[in-house]
């Protein structure tokens, strides 16, 4: 026995794990949890990129940080933010000593973070790796994040085989890479046993109270989520134009818009929608629980997210990507998604079919899940230890 717990403390390793936004700490909280659960010492590293929504996301799945570097200034801009991460990030790596840095996905903590370890000497793990447009533009500045991380991770967790497709034609090393599933899987399932529970079975039940909305408002409902840089401005513009002519042309449905805390982004909503009709409902960004409610109970998603293309597969809901590129086309290729940019007539037609084509809604909404099935935190956690 003496023996055996002697290899056991040999094999256990330091991993420090580096979140700073909302879906990276939704993403990583299953890599977390089966990491703690196998006896490793795992670091909790918090930029605080999105402070207040990180924060929701973080108690929700029990994450608590043992670092935050409060990365996050008024006004500041991208390579203010990337520098700081940098440096701040690096600093606590030479403190903790980690044998492995994991990163998420395509945001400036993951490539700050990937690079501080990097220039540090330790090997990093890249959770969400692969996905392309191949138009730097579209996701910007994701796009790049992501391309520039494969440069400098050792350890490449595809979500999907076209993921790992990318990668190999870019030269990484096929020993290197790894098809696990996306770890989003892991975690909605996660969420959403631990929300039905505190909702006793039914959570569109507790939706409107959450929302300070009437019933009816959550009875027939879409989606809309929009925060992507490269919309700001006129694409936005369209975007909202299409949403208020939506709400009026659709006196049966409700339209559920969280806006993002981005100040570019709430001022051109706030501005635009301000004279739209009643059943346009702006509502606050949310807690993790009343999101999942939300994806749960309405009838489609309009969204310029990658993260929320992803959760409409699982939930099996219909989604409208109103983008030029998605980095992920598997939700494209399964039927669940469609790709309708941001012109108000394209929006404006994509749902109304949606609405009133019960067949085609059929179609899209019984399309399989491509990102996995919830076992993507076990695969990464076995070929890290």
């Amino acid at each position: 026995m003496a023996e055996d717990g002697a290899i056991s403390f040999l094999r256990r390793r330091k991993l420090a794990v580096v979140f700073g936004t909302r879906p990276e700490a939704i993403k990583l909280a299953p890599v977390i949890r089966e990491l703690e659960n196998q006896k490793q010492v795992v670091v909790k590293i918090s930029t605080g990129q999105h402070k207040s929504m990180l924060w929701q996301a973080l108690d929700y799945f029990e994450v608590i940080a043992d670092h935050d570097l409060g990365a996050m200034r008024e006004g500041q801009t991208l390579p203010d933010l990337l520098a700081r991460i940098v440096a701040d990030c690096a600093s606590i790596l030479q403190k903790e000593a980690p044998d492995v840095v994991i990163v998420q996905g395509d945001t400036t903590t993951a490539l700050g973070s990937g690079l501080a370890a990097y220039f540090s000497g330790i090997q990093v793990a890249h959770v969400e790796a692969g996905l392309r447009t191949y138009d730097d533009e579209n996701p910007f500045p994701e796009e790049a994040n992501r391309s520039i991380l494969a440069r400098v991770s050792h350890w490449h967790f595809c979500p999907t085989e076209g993921a790992r497709d990318n990668l190999l034609r870019e030269g990484i090393d096929a020993a290197q890479i790894h098809v696990t599933g996306n770890t989003i899987v892991d975690a909605l399932e996660w969420g959403r046993a631990k929300a039905l529970r505190r909702s006793n079975g039914s959570m569109r039940d507790r939706l409107a109270s959450s929302l300070n909305l009437p019933r009816e408002a959550v009875e027939r409902f879409v989606l809309v989520t929009s925060h992507r840089r490269e919309n700001f401005g006129p694409p936005l513009a369209d975007i909202c134009t299409a949403l208020c002519e939506l709400e009026s042309r659709r006196e049966d449905i409700s339209i559920i818009w969280p806006v993002h805390l981005n100040p570019q982004v709430r001022s051109q909503v706030e501005r635009m929608v301000n004279h739209c009709g009643p059943r346009l409902l702006r509502v606050e960004p949310l807690k993790y629980e009343t999101m999942l409610a939300l994806l749960e109970s309405c009838m489609f998603i309009l969204t310029d997210s990658g993260g929320i293309q992803e959760e409409a597969a699982v939930f099996h809901k219909p989604v409208l990507i109103m983008r030029k590129a998605t980095e992920r086309p598997e939700i494209l290729a399964s039927g669940g998604g469609m790709l309708v940019g941001t012109a108000p007539e394209a929006i404006i037609g994509a749902a109304n079919r949606l609405l009133d084509d019960q067949a085609f809604y059929q179609t899209m909404s019984a399309s399989p899940n491509p990102f996995g099935d919830g076992h993507a935190a076990e695969r990464i956690a076995a070929v890290l230890l």
